[in-house]
């Protein structure tokens, strides 16, 4: 099975969370970062694999990027990047909810089918291999630093990295302060220490401070409403994010570095009656911000189909060229490298109670309602993106299909 199969590949990988040995007192147990290539040869196989950098923007909705749009200019560091990649104008988180929408990253399935213990924040079981535990498998030296106090050691969510930094949350309190700088600052200095190997390098960044409380940073205005301070935390996490960007592009390996960054979910402003997140599908709690850049990837945006964050885990795997096998999701690989054209297979996303399928232009969504009947609302994304025409009573044919597709993939 999926266990016995990457543990057999990487025995190293089983070591308990919290726990996790160094690299040095790994050699010859096959955790090693060049793990699988002769040392003869290491350079050469290294350089046929590139350095993946995931970022992670927590609470971050698309329309409210300049990136994709907004009339503020909340993330110009977002839109240099995309100059060197490919946008997905479509891209859909998997959940609205944090733990549902961050756990395909770490575990590469959704957090229904991922090994785990029962809680509200739950802690990953030793069975779950990682997205790190399967890069290792295949030569590369890992680190990840996380700014929010779920992501932690304690629960497992170690497994598989070389180094793991929890400071930004230890040293700031992360719904009262502010993290990035922190995040930032470990997160270079990981990369500089990896940077240091032959061995091909995957650093995930998760940067928190566009969630709520939302606070106020020198140099960024945009209005002291509740919506004005939310873009101006997004602003503050662009400039944090730049500064890595920087650094990484100054350095040897940039040519050799290709970039993912994506918004968790996004947040809700009263648009539907709704504020924050976690509890509805509507688009502003659903559409985030997803590009992949680098030197390998084509230029452009990705309009074709709707993707979801439930394809990161894959598309690294992908670029990493390790095994896809038992990972939930689909590889937006080919499609960064130019194949713009190309078609998607509808998404899936989640909330408590409702599900939402999307099928581009037409997204469903289903509310559960008890012994009641099943509320549907279908709307055309396309014509309609702020969602306030439901067609369901005008399009029984779309409505239909849509629905057995709810059901197939539900």
């Amino acid at each position: 099975g999926k266990l016995s199969e990457a543990r057999a590949l990487s025995p190293g990988a089983s070591v308990r969370p919290g726990t996790a040995p160094s690299a040095a007192s790994t050699q010859g147990r096959g955790t090693s970062p060049g793990q699988g290539v002769k040392s003869g040869d290491r350079h050469t196989k290294s350089r046929t694999k590139p350095d993946i950098i995931l970022v992670t923007l927590d609470t971050v909705r698309a329309d409210r990027t300049s990136l994709y749009g907004y009339e503020k200019s909340t993330t110009p560091a977002l839109v240099e990047l995309a100059k060197r990649g490919v946008v997905f104008d479509h891209a859909f988180a998997v959940a609205s909810d944090t733990q549902r929408a961050l756990m395909p990253l770490v575990s590469t399935q959704p957090l229904s089918k991922t090994a785990r213990t029962k809680l509200r924040w739950p802690a990953i079981k030793t069975e779950t291999v990682t997205l790190a535990e399967r890069l290792k498998v295949v030569g590369y030296h890992t680190a990840a630093v996380s700014s929010f106090t779920w992501i932690r050691k304690d629960l497992g969510f170690d497994q598989g990295f070389d180094h793991f930094s929890e400071q930004a949350f230890r040293d700031f309190h992360p719904e009262r302060m502010t993290t990035g700088r922190v995040a930032v600052q470990m997160a270079t200095k990981l990369y500089d220490r990896m940077a240091k190997q032959e061995a091909p390098l995957f650093l995930w960044l998760h940067l928190f401070d566009a969630h709520e409380k939302y606070l106020a940073h020198e140099g960024i205005d945009f209005g002291s409403s509740r919506s004005g301070r939310y873009d101006g935390e997004i602003a503050f996490v662009d400039r944090q994010l730049k500064t890595l960007i920087e650094h990484v592009g100054s350095g040897s390996r940039a040519a050799h570095t290709t970039w993912i960054v994506h918004g968790s979910h996004g947040e809700g402003f009263d648009e539907h009656g709704f504020r924050g997140h976690g509890t509805e599908l509507y688009n502003e709690m659903l559409h985030v911000p997803l590009l992949i850049a680098g030197s390998s990837t084509a230029r452009g945006h990705y309009k074709v189909a709707a993707v979801s964050t439930l394809d990161i885990a894959p598309t690294i795997l992908d670029l990493a060229t390790a095994s896809l096998e038992n990972s939930a999701g689909r590889s937006l690989k080919a499609i960064a490298q130019g194949a713009l054209t190309a078609p998607h297979t509808p998404i899936l996303a989640h909330a408590w109670r409702r599900r939402c399928v999307i099928d581009w232009p037409f997204k469903l969504m289903v509310i559960r309602r008890g012994n009641k009947r099943d509320r549907l609302l279908l709307f055309n994304l396309d014509h309609d993106p702020r969602e306030r025409q439901d067609l369901s009573d005008s399009h029984k044919d779309d409505l239909k299909r849509m629905n057995a597709l709810s059901v197939q993939l539900g």
